[in-house]
């Protein structure tokens, strides 16, 4: 680099390399009303969108759960649905026949689940070693301690 260029970066200032007190409280009250912004657009949002709805469900509490059951399980329902047919595209893809990509997708979760319940045995077991460890040396020193 040129002596030139060195002295004209030198001279560029630098917004975020201030380190003045000005500069730190500018920044302050910017993220302050900032925050205050968000929280009176929160306050108005509650008010104008949730507020109805919970009037609706003081005054419709069986109606209420219904909608909400119904909704929850057509939620999950789709994303399942929609999941699937994502990854069955995808394997699709990659195999060659149709058959395989089934095979592929039923094969993985079998793997993951049998792993799930391989590591939930394990961990049962170990508690069980565990407490049986632990409750066999509170008889130990129960016993060395010449109580009966």
């Amino acid at each position: 680099m040129t002596q030139e260029i060195k002295n004209k970066m030198k001279t560029v200032e630098n917004r975020y390399e201030r380190k003045g007190l000005g500069d730190r409280t500018g920044e302050i009250i910017t993220l302050s009303v900032f925050i205050t912004v968000l929280a009176v657009c929160s306050v108005i949002l509650v008010d104008i969108v949730v507020y109805p709805f919970s009037v609706f469900a003081i005054n419709n509490v069986n109606l209420f759960n219904k909608i909400f059951e119904y909704t929850v399980l057509f939620g999950a329902s789709a994303s399942i649905v929609m999941y699937i047919r994502k990854k069955y595209r995808y394997n699709r893809k990659i195999y060659d026949t149709p058959s395989d990509a089934v095979k592929y997708m039923i094969k993985r979760p079998a793997h993951y689940i049998s792993l799930f319940f391989i590591t939930l045995i394990t961990v049962s077991v170990l508690g069980v070693i565990i407490y049986l460890l632990f409750s066999e040396n509170y008889h130990l020193l129960y016993e060395i301690t010449g109580r009966k």
